[in-house]
């Protein structure tokens, strides 16, 4: 390997020369000196002064190159390591926020009321109505993690088919669910497992339910099994209150189970309005539990705190016989009412218009429509509407 002095530094070339002629031997000393050979011998000629040189500066680049590489990945296996942690301890959190801004984009308001009967620790159940899919199932997880609590959720096992959307679920902290066939046509059936197959992993799930509710966290769970697009609420299973006396039972310590209604005032349109609002929470305790009609006939108490569950979520959704009943009673509010209602009462107002327009109520009873906490102003423009 030949290397010129061009290509080495000036400052290194110029004190290797300086130590070449300092170990260099005058013309007139070696001349006196008795022994030429061994004079000679000792004496360090400029080539060998720069191959010593040249093979010590690429000794040192060499190592220079193989440290820095070194610490290159230091620095990266530092930095993966980091960002695998905060993943693992952020992710869910970060990814909440992320599908609470995409629903805040996807709606122009999103409007959230009783907050207060969301316990914000301990072990909760909250139950949604179901009625736009995978967007009640964004809104709910999203608003109860900005509210604080991290929620699981039990999602349909053929959701679970599709690898993404498997993953998507689970990293939400959704258990799959092997359904048996519901009464009404349109609970579909979304298992192949045998019914004693179902009924195993339904043991199972129930088991891992009452495990997460026993850490104190919060379960999302929608008793209706199943999305729907009727103008009303699908009659409500009773799994809900079987999870919740169980985890009674099991554990021994009372559970809280809010109800919760979700409503669209134009689901299928963009930048439209949505309303979720936390009904007043039913408390499962020993006292449930120990009680005379439990010990009697347990199906038939889970059944009655089904049907309490099912009076409570009526009474903070929108439901009618048809969805001509919704069109006839939003006329009359229009009609009726001088301003915008804010969302609550929307809901409130046009759900007893509905049940004016379905003959559950008298015109005296829809004209007393008022919240104490937030007075409505209705001026009756068109009274020939209710005569």
């Amino acid at each position: 390997m030949s290397v010129t002095i061009d290509a080495l530094p000036a400052t290194k070339f110029r004190s290797a020369l300086f130590s070449m002629r300092a170990r260099t031997t005058s013309r007139e000393e070696l001349g006196s000196t008795p022994n030429m050979a061994a004079v000679r011998s000792n004496v360090t000629t400029p080539s060998v002064v720069m191959g010593a040189y040249c093979m010590t500066a690429v000794r040192h680049n060499v190592m220079e190159s193989v440290t820095a590489n070194i610490f290159m990945v230091v620095v990266h296996v530092l930095l993966l390591t980091a960002a695998l942690a905060i993943v693992a301890l952020y992710g869910y959190t970060m990814f909440s926020y992320f599908l609470r801004f995409a629903c805040h984009l996807y709606f122009r308001r999103i409007t959230v009321h009783g907050v207060n009967n969301l316990p914000r620790e301990g072990p909760v159940v909250v139950c949604p109505n179901h009625p736009n899919m995978m967007i009640d199932v964004l809104l709910v997880l999203t608003q109860c993690t900005h509210m604080g609590r991290n929620p699981y959720a039990w999602a349909k096992a053929s959701m679970f088919k599709n690898p993404v959307a498997g993953r998507i679920l689970r990293a939400l902290g959704a258990v799959p669910v092997y359904r048996p066939p519901g009464k009404l046509a349109n609970q579909d059936v979304d298992s192949e497992k045998t019914p004693e197959e179902i009924a195993a992993a339904t043991r199972h799930m129930f088991e891992d339910t009452w495990k997460v509710l026993h850490l104190g966290h919060l379960v999302v769970l929608f008793p209706e099994g199943t999305s729907y697009t009727l103008p009303h609420m699908l009659e409500l299973r009773t799994g809900v209150m079987r999870v919740a006396t169980g985890f009674v039972k099991a554990y021994d310590t009372p559970i809280t189970v809010v109800p919760l209604g979700l409503t669209y005032f134009n689901k299928d349109r963009f930048r439209s309005e949505v309303s979720l609002e936390f009904g007043e929470p039913i408390i499962v305790d020993q006292a449930v539990i120990h009680s005379d009609a439990f010990s009697t006939d347990e199906r038939s108490e889970v059944k009655r705190l089904t049907e309490q569950l099912q009076v409570d979520k009526m009474y903070l959704t929108l439901n009618a016989h048809n969805f001509e009943s919704f069109r006839v009673a939003r006329t009359i509010r229009r009609l009726y009412c001088a301003k915008p209602l804010h969302p609550k009462d929307d809901v409130h107002f046009t759900q007893q218009l509905v049940d004016l327009v379905e003959g559950k109520l008298t015109t005296k009873e829809t004209e007393t429509v008022y919240d104490h906490h937030s007075p409505m102003t209705i001026i009756p423009r068109s009274p020939s509407l209710f005569t």
